[in-house]
């Protein structure tokens, strides 16, 4: 689901993006996002295999 001019889903997002209405690839690639910023020190190649494995890409991962 595309966000851009869905202010619904956007503010969905800003509050809990694994309950937002997204797609599971921008879902894993979030959570990832999040554990980057949150815990920088324990972020772990399996935390990219796992984004991976939800659907993230390599460009995605990288551009978080």
């Amino acid at each position: 689901m595309k966000a851009s001019g869905r202010p619904d889903v956007v503010e969905a997002v800003l509050r809990d993006h694994r309950t937002a209405p997204i797609d599971e690839r921008l879902r894993a690639t979030l959570t990832f996002l999040e554990k980057a910023v949150t815990a920088p020190d324990a972020l772990r190649a399996a935390d990219a295999d796992e984004a991976r494995a939800g659907g993230g890409s390599d460009r995605a991962l990288e551009d978080a």
